[in-house]
């Protein structure tokens, strides 16, 4: 267990303070922000060594040198990125003082393991030590935590599968291309006038299609389409004008939602210097607060899904070196040898091949983890992880230090990745900024979400979005805005989130807050807690009059179908609390649902359809179209749902899918079901959730929601959710009033703290942490001499 009371090193006068409050959470009291980062990277170590050292390790390729062979595919796969060369050049290219705040990160990481009498559970388990925390690793992170982001590239086979299949015109609305064909699409944050004036226009939709790619369902790589890396899923955020609260002063909330895990993701901390502060949500590995509040200025995030990453289908040749084709000409590839040290083996070496596009991905796998031959296919991926990063860093760090917003949110537009969706306050001003580097491509804007043919030369990448294009908007007259992986942009002439998908998330929040604020009723702390805690599935809130509408418009053909369902849906609001049984039927039902359709296709495919935003697109707009088709509609025989000549099978399967689910519920619970009696909130550790001590050091808690709700929880097959809002924040920039946050385990990565799980129950239950800021009377003081400074 780490050292929390007492002192250390007491042989200066630089002595500064890392105070404790019950739940373990870090206060850092330092002189300078040099100080504060070092106390940062001491706590980090002191609770989260492991987490650290796995982050490190991924993010490396490097999981082999502890876990053998077990780890090999993952190591293929990171260093197949490429982006391993790219970090060492940025460490070169930092200004001085990034360069000083990363060591100085780094050196509060390795005296915080000093500090340790003995190393965590983990370490001693694995037989491995902790090598000493380097700048290099802090960048690595950040370039694992941007490849997370960029996951639309991992739908690209999927949607390839079904053009193959389907065909463009069809696969437009399975896969929800452009507005048209997209539920909840008049949900837009960013209005027509609001748009950057270098960004108005129409994109070219009077370009040909490119549909050269074929076989894809021999050729892809299965690897690719189950997430061997977890991505970061969604997230809520929103701010709300001071003319809109109860203080007068703007309120904003945050809570990003990434996989869960033991320890969380997120660890809570305050670092103090001079006049300064910055409190909030963190990740261990990087030096500052990624989500929260400083003296001037509060701030939350959720990810873009802006299109950032592309794979392209390759030609190759090996004629006495790697050659690739474009344009009718053979163009030497490049080849970089890459070395893979394996725990209890001999090292492996092999050659990492790389066309001007990216790297080929060449390593694919089927369920139980053979290698499966490429049918002769190769594929290169694109990402914005090729850039040189150089001032993130510095922009996020200036930016968290500045006084007045609107200036300082220039700062902001130095982030080079991840791409994310910002928005921002002050004690005056609310505002919202795009962040990363945005790609403008040649070709029809709707070929970007579709592998691509890499040797014709078209679809490109031009160029990025420049500085002077990026989308912000400061105090906008409706006076709020949301950011919850919703639309934010209009039409625009770059196609820029053309095929973003609307969230029912964002379409719940914008509605309840344009709800108040039409009623003239002042926002409070407590609303802002019930808008974070809400359990209403918009999409279903919004369609369920028409599907028992549908329900019963064909139900004579029906006649087997026991009514019983659709009197339990009637009575239902679309709420997935946990006391609701009919949220348990629904969720039942959409997983029966998701089996009727695409029996030609892979299974791997349909799940990773279903677990994404396009399902929920194209499903509930379905069920709306079909309700108005007319007979003889293709839309009620199409072959993605398993016709078969005679039958309307389209609308059959709503049925056989309802009636298996309550049958099921039946079977298992009798008459008396809940939702809450089904879901849980699972927490699985790496890498023990896979051997017999899972059961120390995994959790799993009762709970409610489901992936739309705004209190989010993406569920598996046996629902369990995998995916929940990890780190929650409320705050009000009125200084006299009080702000909370909250994890979803606790602050300790180490299985024998009582900080372990001590904040998960207040997680589930809906309850918060006040966010303390400042010298306070605090559980534990500890003071520190660094002798670094």
């Amino acid at each position: 267990m780490p050292v929390f009371i007492g002192f250390m090193e007491d042989k200066d006068t630089r002595l500064f303070q890392i105070n404790r409050e019950q739940y373990g959470i870090p206060h850092i009291f330092a002189k300078t922000r040099e100080e504060a980062i070092y106390g940062a990277g001491f706590v980090h170590a002191q609770d989260r060594l492991w987490q650290l050292q796995m982050r490190r390790m991924i993010s490396q390729g490097r999981i082999s040198e502890i876990f053998g062979e077990s780890g090999l595919k993952l190591d293929q796969f990171i260093r197949n990125m490429g982006y391993l060369e790219s970090a060492q050049r940025i460490i070169y290219g930092l200004s001085p003082d990034a360069k000083q705040i990363l060591q100085s990160y780094a050196n509060g990481i390795n005296d915080g393991v000093a500090s340790l009498y003995m190393l965590p559970p983990e370490f001693w388990i694995t037989n491995s030590k902790f090598q000493e925390w380097t700048i290099y690793d802090s960048i690595t992170f950040s370039k694992l935590l941007s490849l997370s982001n960029v996951n639309d590239y991992m739908d690209e086979f999927m949607k390839s599968r079904f053009d193959e299949m389907y065909g463009r015109e069809m696969n437009k609305r399975i896969c929800s291309l452009g507005a048209e064909n997209q539920f909840g699409s008049d949900v837009s944050q960013i209005l027509e006038e609001e748009l950057n004036p270098l960004l108005k226009g129409k994109p070219n939709l009077s370009q040909n299609f490119n549909q050269n790619i074929s076989q894809i369902e021999k050729s892809i790589p299965e690897y690719y389409s189950n997430f061997i890396l977890p991505t970061l899923k969604a997230s809520n955020g929103w701010v709300i004008h001071g003319n809109h609260t109860i203080t007068g002063q703007p309120y904003l909330a945050n809570d990003p939602h990434l996989d869960n895990s033991m320890p969380s993701q997120w660890y809570q901390l305050e670092m103090n210097w001079g006049s300064n502060f910055a409190v909030g949500g963190s990740l261990p590995g990087l030096p500052f607060v990624l989500s929260g509040r400083s003296q001037h200025f509060s701030w939350a995030m959720t990810t873009l899904y802006a299109d950032s990453a592309d794979f392209y289908e390759e030609k190759l040749k090996f004629d006495g070196q790697w050659l690739y084709l474009f344009k009718d000409q053979w163009l030497p590839a490049k080849v970089v040898e890459e070395t893979i040290i394996i725990k209890d083996k001999q090292p492996l070496t092999y050659e990492r091949i790389s066309t001007h596009h990216g790297p080929i991905v060449e390593f694919y796998f089927n369920f139980d983890k053979s290698q499966r031959s490429n049918e002769g296919h190769y594929y290169s991926l694109q990402t914005i992880l090729s850039i040189d990063d150089t001032e993130s860093i510095e922009g996020i760090l200036n930016f968290q230090s500045g006084t007045d917003l609107k200036e300082s949110m220039e700062q902001l537009k130095k982030i080079t990745y991840p791409n994310n969706a910002m928005v921002v306050a002050s004690k005056d001003h609310i505002g919202y900024i795009q962040t990363g580097r945005q790609v403008i491509r040649d070709g029809h804007p709707d070929d970007s979400v579709f592998v691509k043919c890499g040797w014709d030369g078209k679809n490109e990448w031009l160029r990025y979005v420049n500085i002077s294009e990026t989308q912000t908007l400061f105090d906008p007259p409706r006076g709020y805005i949301v950011v919850a992986n919703n639309k934010i942009i209009p039409e625009n002439k770059y196609g820029l989130g053309r095929n973003t998908q609307p969230s029912a998330r964002g379409k719940r929040l914008d509605f309840l807050i344009r709800d108040q604020i039409k009623n003239g009723r002042k926002f409070t702390m407590n609303d802002m807690k019930k808008l974070q805690l809400d359990f209403v599935d918009s999409y279903v809130q919004e369609v369920l009059p028409i599907f028992i509408k549908l329900l019963e418009k064909f139900h004579s053909d029906n006649q087997w179908f026991d009514k019983r369902i659709i009197e339990i849906l009637r009575k239902w609001d679309g709420s997935m609390d946990s006391n609701s049984k009919a949220a348990a039927l629904w969720n039942y039902f959409e997983e029966k649902y998701i089996l009727q359709f695409h029996e030609h296709i892979e299974k791997h495919f349909i799940d990773q359809w279903h677990d994404s935003k396009l399902f929920d697109s194209f499903i509930f707009k379905n069920f709306i179209d079909l309700y108005h088709s007319l007979d003889g509609d293709i839309l009620r025989y199409s072959l993605y749902c398993n016709h078969k000549e005679g039958d309307k099978k389209c609308i059959t399967n709503i049925y056989i899918s309802l009636q298996e689910a309550y049958n099921e519920l039946q079977l298992q619970f009798g008459n008396n079901w809940s939702w809450g009696q089904i879901k849980t909130q699972y927490y699985p550790h790496t890498p023990f959730t896979n051997t017999a001590l899972k059961f120390f050091f995994d959790k799993e808690i009762q709970y409610q929601g489901n992936k739309r709700t705004p209190s989010v929880s993406q569920h598996n097959h046996q629902y369990q959710g995998l995916t929940a809002a990890n780190y929650r924040q409320l705050i009000s920039m009125d200084p006299d009033d009080v702000n909370y946050y909250v994890v979803d385990t606790g602050i300790s990565g180490n299985l024998l703290s009582q900080h372990y799980d001590d904040q998960q129950k207040l997680w589930a239950q809906g309850k918060y942490l006040e966010m303390r800021i400042g010298q306070q009377e605090y559980n534990i003081n500890l003071r520190i001499s660094p002798q670094r400074f």
